[in-house]
């Protein structure tokens, strides 16, 4: 009968040696894989938000009523700072106001003898919403940039006039409300003269929109608005909150110049 040998202690200690060094090679390359995934997708969610954001923008600045030189009409496109919803005291950032040539409910642009007739007010502007654990904090300019939560939030407004006026600049605070949440925006619905209303794109930073009425060295007619986002993943020991994400790994940034084609006589 043959006997069959048996392990030394020696081959024990180093076979579960090698066993342990395997499995934390194996370990280690998941871990890495599973952070270059999280933060991949959260880079393509970012940007895809961002990219909802600027169309949506870009569509209807593209085709306002821009003031020119000499008008003697009120503004048509103004820009107001958006309230600060967060303990920090910051302005969630800039909301715009213009006049839109487009039917409510269809992309259909209506025109006249004349050229653009004017349909509907539309607001534009980033808030947190309701709910919202953030502290917040102001940047250099004054604007949030530590609550990565904001939503880009689209209002069309009827004014009951057809050709429509601009919204007085002193009404569009009214309509920079923060919904009660980030799907929720039942609490729209009582506003004045709102008759649409929509979540553009979520997790964003904020939304600067600038015109020459702002910033003087613009030229006439041009506005520039930007919008930023936080890929969250991409930097998840940061206090999301309560430090400033600009300039931090994983901030998005997505900046455009139009010059609106319709501008009075």
């Amino acid at each position: 009968m043959m006997r069959r040998r048996a392990f030394t202690l020696l081959e024990l200690c180093l076979a579960g040696a090698l066993l342990t060094l395997f499995m934390f090679v194996g370990y280690t390359m998941l871990r890495m894989a599973e952070k270059v995934y999280y933060q991949v997708s959260g880079n393509e969610d970012a940007t895809m938000q961002l990219k909802r954001a600027v169309r949506m923008l870009h569509k209807d600045l593209i085709s306002a009523l821009a003031d020119t030189v000499g008008s003697a009409g009120a503004p048509a496109l103004n820009v107001v700072n958006v309230p600060a919803s967060l303990p920090g005291g910051a302005s969630d950032g800039t909301g715009v106001c213009l006049l839109s040539p487009y039917r409510n409910g269809s992309g259909e642009m209506v025109m006249n003898t004349d050229g653009p007739e004017w349909q509907r007010n539309i607001i534009y502007y980033t808030v947190v919403p309701g709910g919202d654990p953030c502290a917040g904090g102001a940047d250099a300019n004054g604007f949030d940039d530590r609550c990565p939560h904001k939503v880009l939030v689209r209002k069309v407004l009827n004014l009951g006039t057809t050709p429509q006026t601009p919204l007085p600049i002193g009404s569009i605070a009214g309509h920079l409300t923060r919904p009660l949440s980030p799907k929720d925006i039942s609490n729209f619905s009582s506003e004045a003269n709102l008759t649409e209303s929509q979540i553009v794109a979520h997790g964003l930073v904020g939304l600067r929109v600038q015109t020459h009425s702002t910033h003087p060295a613009l030229m006439q007619d041009e506005v520039i608005f930007t919008v930023t986002a936080f890929n969250q993943p991409r930097s998840r020991k940061l206090a999301v909150g309560s430090v400033a994400l600009t300039g931090q790994p994983g901030f998005l940034v997505n900046s455009m110049a139009v010059f609106p084609r319709n501008n009075r006589p």
